[in-house]
Formats: structure tokens, sequence, C-alpha cells
């Protein structure tokens, strides 16, 4: 539930403001995570979250800020969610190819395979969010 949402009837109306401030602690925790995962990539020259994860959470951050939220302050922390995974993802384009001598493909093309799983998890997000 976001912060605009109107609840069924049977919801008490305490949960309405407890859930919107559960997304911005989520929110809140999510940046402070990311921003780990960037000082410990530049410290470890390596990078902290799986390819896959890191192109969902940027698809979904992108996908809600956009087109699902209607409150500013949602959109606002979705963008800033979006604006830090773009830090992970110059984290893992530069050092994930170290990472991936057991996959010459994959370490030679790192950042198509991000793109490719951007779009890929994009458009199902996107699609979800339009029939939902």
């Amino acid at each position: 539930m976001g912060m605009g949402e109107t609840p069924p009837p049977n919801v008490p109306t305490f949960l309405v403001p407890l859930s919107a401030h559960m997304l911005e602690a989520a929110g809140a925790l999510w940046i402070i995570v990311y921003i780990r995962f960037m000082r410990s990539a530049k410290r470890d020259k390596t990078y902290g979250i799986p390819i896959a994860c890191l192109a969902s959470n940027m698809a979904c951050d992108i996908v809600a800020g956009a087109y699902v939220t209607e409150d500013p302050t949602e959109r606002y922390g979705y963008c800033v969610l979006a604006f830090i995974v773009l830090g992970l993802i110059y984290y893992t384009v530069k050092y994930g190819p170290n990472e991936w001598n057991h996959a010459p493909v994959i370490q030679r093309n790192i950042f198509a395979v991000i793109t490719i799983l951007f779009c890929v998890f994009a458009s199902l997000q996107y699609s979800f969010a339009r029939y939902w």
C-alpha cells in the first residue's frame, strides 16, 4: 500500500500512515545498503549484487517511479534509488569482469548482459503494473 492508497473499509485507519512510514524506512535502508555495497565494491575491486538482481532492482525502481507511484514523495524515493543503482552498475561493469574468468562471453559483454536483463525485467515489471 502506497501513501495515496485508500484501504478497504475493514482495515484499521492507523495502518495507512504506518504503511507509508514503513515504505519510507525501507527506502532509506535500501539507500544505506546500496551505498555500503558501492564502498565495498571500490575497496575490494568486485561487485556486491548478483547481476540479475541488480538489473531487476533497476527495472523495479524505474517502473515504480515512472509508472506506478502517484505520490511525489514515493516517486522521488524511487528516482533516488534508481540513481544510486547506477553507481552499483558502474562498479559491476568496472570490476565484474574480474569475477567472470570462467565465462569469457559474459566477461567481455557484462554491460550488454546487464542491459538485456534490465530490458527483460523492465518489460515484466511494466506488464504486471499495467495489468494490476
